[in-house]
């Protein structure tokens, strides 16, 4: 019982350091996104778009590349630049590209290309977010960095299931 109110405490420590809750909420951002996406990127692609199966795989599965892609560039970066810059960079590319993929989507404009694009795009931002939200949390607390890692990553996949959540509720 004690730890558990020891432990609560230090949560709640953690939830009034601004610092903490704004790199949190750079990954809940992308992840209320990318679990919409998860959710409803088979229906678009499939319905909506009229892809196959196989070649809805294909593209979702292409995006899995991007990632890939800016973990690299981040790991070799952060050392230059910190991990604030490349999260910025992430953050400013996940906004720009989910504006455009909802333009898209709600005009049509590129067709299946205006879509896809903008979509892999904000997938790939996660190689920028993430790690540098969670690891820009943990800076001023080294000593309790589980605890900040699992808050922050609580709050990342709260965000998610929020996201993903509320398509189901509007996607008619």
């Amino acid at each position: 019982r004690d730890k558990l109110i020891k432990s609560l405490g230090a949560y709640w420590l953690l939830l009034g350091d601004i610092r903490v809750m704004g790199f949190a909420a750079a990954g809940a951002a992308l992840y209320f996104g990318i679990f919409a996406y998860v959710a409803g990127s088979a229906f678009a692609y499939i319905d909506y778009y009229g892809l196959s199966p196989q070649a809805y795989g294909l593209v979702f599965g292409s995006g899995l590349i991007g990632i890939m892609a800016t973990n690299l560039f981040n790991a070799r970066q952060v050392v230059r630049w910190g991990l604030v810059t490349p999260l910025r960079i992430g953050a400013t590319v996940a906004a720009l590209s989910g504006l455009w993929a909802a333009y898209a989507a709600f005009t049509g404009f590129g067709g299946l290309i205006g879509f896809i694009a903008p979509m892999l795009a904000f997938a790939a931002t996660n190689g920028l977010i993430i790690a540098n939200s969670i690891g820009g949390a943990m800076t001023n607390y080294p000593r309790r960095a589980g605890t900040v890692s699992a808050l922050v990553g609580a709050l990342h996949y709260g965000a998610g299931v929020a996201g993903s959540g509320l398509l189901g509720l509007f996607a008619d």
